[in-house]
């Protein structure tokens, strides 16, 4: 019989279910007699390589507890499950336990669970500490009403240390701004065609989270009509005990300006994480630049990336037709300056033959002239010559 490895999709009388590890299987042929004729053996081997499945929970977000800079965070340890071992345990490798107190931010949980064979999962979760809670304001001044005189010009100037505050999670590091009214020490001034006013005073006191707690306070100025003469009121204003103001009502204009200014903040505090990320890049530019050998400005870098890029695109066995500029433009070029050259070389040799510059009309000396010595003679001499030559002329025919 032919013995093959088992497999797990041949026919129904093969399949078996195996568990982990290895078994050895035998089959043996048996004659009519009951000897075993032939056998066949096989091994097989079932690897485990799926990680077991552990019950990852979600991210955890919370709060401080009232007046604390942390808050107590619990949750139940996960569970893991493999298909071969079953139940594995899962072992803590990075984070604080649950109980623990955490402080504001985000803190990764980290679980990881392991089989008998070394296939591992993981679990990742978060636990996010939000502060939201205001901070408490110090030394906010109380109402307080003020006779004006009109010896006084209506005016009085009421005098107040800022209010300050304090947070659970930032203590004494808070921000107070003043948002409405006018300074302490400022003349304080009623109109004269009326007999009342209020002055709202308003300050925000926030802390590093973004939240923002109120101090307000109203100087009210009461006009004095039956006595002119009085004393110009220029005395600090009694304060209130710690308190922590209510949290503005979503539609009061306070609550607007309080929204403006958490809104003016987180921008504040956002362009200042880009400056941040800004320097820390401009440090690995440099640092980059420095183990590269030296500075290089921004034209420098790209010219050079130019050149690299066309070291790149143009090939050595890149042929004429396949280059960027036009090869007839190129044999053009080449013909007008052979055809130059040759027009210059015409009318060098024709020059220096002495034919192009030769005078129509002239007669060139004959070889018979050229032989006798002293042929050539000076326009005076021929002159001399010919006079000559017609006086004999005539004494002949007188003759």
């Amino acid at each position: 019989i032919p013995c093959v490895p088992w497999q797990s999709q041949t026919s129904g009388q093969y399949q078996r279910r195996v568990h982990g590890g290895k078994t050895g299987v035998v089959y043996s042929v048996v004659d009519s007699r009951g000897r075993v004729v032939r056998t066949c053996d096989f091994t097989i081997s079932v690897v485990d390589k799926d990680p077991p499945v552990i019950g990852c929970r979600k991210n955890i977000v919370t709060e401080t507890d009232k007046n604390k800079e942390n808050t107590v965070v619990n949750w139940d340890v996960p569970n893991a499950f493999d298909a071969v071992d079953g139940e594995v345990d899962v072992v803590q490798k990075s984070g604080l336990a649950p109980g623990s107190s955490f402080d504001v931010g985000n803190w990764r949980i980290r679980y990881t669970a392991k089989d008998s064979k070394g296939n591992e999962a993981k679990c990742n979760f978060y636990v996010r500490v939000r502060d939201n809670e205001p901070p408490t304001v110090h030394g906010c001044p109380k109402d307080y009403t003020i006779k004006v005189f009109e010896e006084n010009g209506w005016a009085a100037h009421p005098k107040w240390a800022p209010p300050t505050g304090w947070d659970n999670v930032d203590k004494e590091n808070v921000k107070v701004e003043q948002v409405a009214g006018l300074n302490a020490g400022e003349a304080f001034t009623l109109n004269p065609d009326t007999n009342e006013t209020v002055v709202k005073m308003l300050y925000h006191i926030s802390d590093k989270s973004g939240n923002s707690a109120t101090c307000q306070f109203h100087v009210t100025l009461v006009k004095s009509e039956i006595e002119k003469k009085g004393v110009d009121f220029n005395e600090d204003l009694a304060t209130e005990q710690p308190q922590a103001p209510d949290i503005p009502e979503p539609a009061g204009g306070a609550a607007k300006r309080a929204d403006h200014f958490n809104k003016k903040r987180r921008g504040m505090e956002s362009s200042k994480v880009q400056k941040m990320r800004e320097k820390r890049d401009e440090r690995r530019r440099k640092a980059k630049e420095k183990r590269r050998g030296g500075h290089r400005s921004k034209k420098h870098e790209e010219r050079i990336n130019r050149l690299k890029n066309k070291d790149k695109n143009d090939s050595p066995r890149q042929s004429l037709f396949e280059s960027n500029k036009s090869w007839r433009w190129m044999i053009f070029k080449v013909f007008l300056i052979i055809a130059a050259l040759a027009a210059v070389g015409a009318l060098l040799f024709l020059y220096l033959s002495g034919e192009l510059f030769q005078k129509k009309g002239k007669r060139l000396p004959t070889a018979r002239a050229s032989s006798k010595p002293g042929w050539f003679t000076s326009p005076k001499k021929k002159k001399y010559r010919l006079r000559g030559r017609s006086s004999e002329t005539a004494k002949a025919h007188r003759g």
